[in-house]
C-alpha cells in the first residue's frame, strides 16, 4: 500500500488525483474509493491505495481515507521566496519564522535584494510580510535637496513544501530532520547576529558619513577657544 493527499477531486466529473509521498502523481476515480469514504473523499485528504499502470499513467485502485501526518520536504527551487503575506507558494509552509527585520536602501528594489540577502546567509529561503515605508529629509550640507530613503520591513523564514503520510515512523523520522533543518539555521545565525541586523550599505553609509561630522564639530569648537 501507498500512502499520499488528494491533491483534487471534482465531484461532478467523480475523478481527481493524488500526490503520493514520494511525490508522485496518480488518477483515481470515485469507483475506486472505499465505500465508506466516497462521500467524504476531498481535497486535503490524506489516503491509503495501491499503485495501478495505464496507458495514460499511474492510476490509484483501492483508495480509503487514512490517519495522515503532516511532512515537509526540502523546495527544489533554490530562489528566495519574496511574499507581501505568509503566502509562500501553493503547498508550501512557514516551518520556522526567525525574526523581523528593517533595512533602508535608496529603492524598494534595492532593499529587497539586502533582504534576500540577509535571508540566504541565515540559511532562510523566505522573505515574508513585506511592508514598505519611507522617509525624507534634506542634506545637511544643501537645504534645498531634499531625499527619501525606502524602509522595508519583513520576516525571515524557513519555507517546506507540505505533504502527508499516513506512516507513523516516516512522520517522526520527518519531524527530526525538520527539527534538524532549524537547528541549523539557529546555530549559523548566531556568529553572525551584528551582520544579519545592520541596516544595509547605505546606514553604513550614513554613520561615518556622520562620525566625521561629528569629529568636525568637535574640531571647530576647540579651535573656537
Amino acid at each position: 500500500m501507498k500512502s499520499g493527499m488528494v491533491v483534487s477531486y471534482s465531484p461532478e466529473k467523480r475523478f481527481g488525483f493524488i500526490s503520493s509521498d514520494d511525490n508522485e502523481s496518480y488518477f483515481f476515480h470515485i469507483n475506486n474509493v472505499a465505500d465508506e469514504d466516497k462521500d467524504k473523499i476531498k481535497k486535503g485528504e490524506p489516503v491509503s491505495f495501491t499503485e495501478h499502470p495505464t496507458p495514460k499513467g499511474m492510476a490509484a485502485k483501492k483508495v480509503a481515507i487514512a490517519q495522515g501526518f503532516k511532512v515537509f520536504r526540502p523546495l527544489e527551487s533554490e530562489d528566495i521566496i519574496v511574499s507581501r503575506s505568509e503566502s509562500c507558494g501553493k503547498g508550501n509552509e512557514v516551518v520556522f519564522n526567525y525574526t523581523t527585520i528593517s533595512v533602508e536602501a535608496r529603492s524598494y528594489d534595492e532593499a529587497v535584494e539586502i533582504l534576500k540577502d540577509k535571508a540566504a546567509r541565515t540559511g532562510c529561503n523566505a522573505v515574508i510580510n513585506l511592508e514598505r515605508d519611507k522617509r525624507t529629509g534634506r542634506a545637511w550640507m544643501n537645504k534645498n535637496h531634499r531625499y527619501t530613503i525606502q524602509q522595508v520591513t519583513a520576516d525571515i523564514a524557513l519555507v517546506m513544501q507540505a505533504g502527508v503520510t499516513t506512516d507513523d515512523d516516516a512522520a517522526k523520522a520527518n519531524q527530526a530532520f525538520v527539527e534538524t533543518q532549524i537547528a541549523s539555521v539557529k546555530k549559523g545565525l548566531k556568529p553572525r547576529h551584528k551582520d544579519i541586523f545592520d541596516a544595509g550599505p547605505f546606514h553604513t553609509i550614513c554613520s561615518i558619513f556622520g562620525f566625521f561630522v561629528f569629529i568636525a564639530i568637535v574640531f571647530a569648537f576647540l579651535n573656537s577657544k
